[in-house]
């Protein structure tokens, strides 16, 4: 029977508190590709628990695999297990070997945070539901930090970044109030010339933005060449290196049994692909990142100029909205096991195979072999190249979306505000003052608003530091 995937339920308390937990594959296990998928998740981790054990409390696999965490996840804690195997004055020591080693060897900087326990007695606690065994396990301590580390953390970016966006969202309402205003103030023949001038400005911004769009096809176009480029280099170190390994077993080792020859290749190639995937993924990542945040700058910098622009014209106050949005590279938020096509099966050895002198079979042998080889590294590029294709078409189509709307957006606060006023000077002349009062009075408060989510901000941000 073949099983992709089994989902259990549990009502662990951790987990409704908005806490993810991902047991990764096991570190310097016999399938090296088990480390690299590891290796290549971590970048959406927000803090990694490092398990280690009294026998010994940490090896020289296991350091050289914290060095490349460090880089790659932003905390690290470290959870001691199976302390009921250890006296008070052994304990003791191999923490303090541990921090010793974290130190000299890993390269930690700042002392450790390391959680003493002893799961085993947890599980034991938790399946007799006894408190005082839970928490003396230590496994209480681990639950109650990481609930405050990361769900409170985050409940508290969550609150700051909603005071943040209500903020911009009063800031673009108080912005068209005040254009509204003026535009009812002044005289309508010359409201009319700086709806003119407001629409120069807005026609070049328009200009601008399909400049800005035809620059950012652009540099899709090139990027996606460049992956091209990349996969067929790719193409040719697989078949390289992993030919090599393969040559390497079948002369070696004088190996001509194709069903171990087949295990080996089952071995290599998710090893390779595994790590490649990961190198190629990282490196377009970064490159689109840089790529589009300087697209990001230039857009955001037409936006204010549009606000800009029509509070000169209409002489109010301008104030530039804070960005908050950041621009990543979207990923999947759970975990994935890349399936590498491995094998397709040698075709068997004919009965004359046999009859041949051994140099002679085994030329014969690595021919096949290469064929094979070279027939799945194509398939698994291909399969690495449409991965990160996807990445990159949806990173560009939901930037110039998302660049789209925000100009949508400041024309409407600016544009919209005063057509508005506009159209009610031309139809309704008695209102003029009614809604002048009205509006006026809208600005009071949401000014007063404005002022206290400023200050909640600061708030936040000086707590944050």
């Amino acid at each position: 029977m073949e099983v992709e995937q089994v989902e259990l339920e549990f009502p662990a308390r951790l987990l409704k508190q908005g806490v993810s937990l991902i047991d990764t594959p096991g570190i310097g296990s016999t399938f090296e590709h088990n480390t690299e998928a590891t290796l290549n998740f971590l970048p959406q981790c927000d803090a990694a628990l490092f398990l280690v054990s009294p026998d010994p409390p940490i090896t020289a696999i296991e350091v050289d695999f914290l060095k490349e965490v460090r880089a790659k996840v932003p905390r690290l804690f470290f959870v001691f297990n199976k302390i009921d195997y250890l006296s008070a004055a052994d304990l003791e020591q191999s923490v303090a070997f541990l921090k010793k080693v974290l130190s000299e060897k890993a390269g930690l900087k700042d002392e450790p945070q390391i959680f003493c326990v002893s799961a085993l007695a947890g599980l034991q606690a938790k399946k007799a539901g006894n408190a005082a065994d839970w928490q003396k396990s230590g496994m209480e301590q681990i639950e109650s930090h990481l609930i405050n580390f990361l769900a409170n953390n985050k409940q508290r970016a969550l609150e700051e970044a909603i005071a943040r966006k209500s903020r911009a969202v009063l800031l673009d309402a108080l912005m068209r109030l005040q254009l509204g205003i003026e535009s009812l103030k002044m005289p309508l023949e010359r409201l009319e010339e700086k709806r003119r001038l407001l629409e120069e400005k807005l026609e070049s911004a328009r200009y601008q933005r399909t400049m800005e769009g035809d620059m950012l096809e652009g540099d899709k176009r090139r990027a996606i060449e460049q992956l091209e480029e990349r996969a067929e280099a790719l193409r040719k170190e697989a078949f390289g290196q992993i030919s090599e390994i393969i040559h390497n077993y079948i002369l070696l080792k004088n190996q001509l049994d194709e069903k171990l020859i087949q295990q080996e290749l089952r071995k290599t190639i998710p090893a390779f692909f595994e790590h490649a995937f990961g190198e190629m993924s990282r490196a377009f990542e970064k490159e689109t990142n840089l790529l589009l945040k300087a697209h990001q700058k230039r857009c955001e910098e037409l936006v204010q100029r549009i606000r800009k622009d029509a509070a000169e014209i209409f002489e109010i106050p301008y104030v530039p909205v804070e960005q908050i949005d950041i621009l990543e590279l979207p990923k999947n938020p759970h975990w994935v096991t890349h399936h590498w096509n491995d094998s397709f099966g040698l075709p068997p050895e004919g009965f004359f195979d046999f009859l041949l002198p051994h140099s002679l079979r085994q030329r014969r042998v690595l021919k096949r072999v290469d064929a094979q080889i070279d027939a799945l590294v194509v398939q698994n590029v291909e399969n690495v190249r449409w991965s990160t294709l996807q990445i990159l078409n949806d990173a560009f189509r939901i930037f110039a979306q998302s660049i789209d709307n925000k100009l949508a957006e400041a024309v409407a606060a600016t544009k919209n505000a005063i057509d508005a006023a506009h159209q009610k000077r031309r139809e309704r002349s008695e209102m003029v003052a009614e809604e002048l009062q009205r509006m006026e009075s809208l600005k009071v408060g949401l000014s007063a608003i404005s002022d206290e989510l400023q200050s909640l901000c600061s708030s936040m941000a000086g707590k944050e530091r």
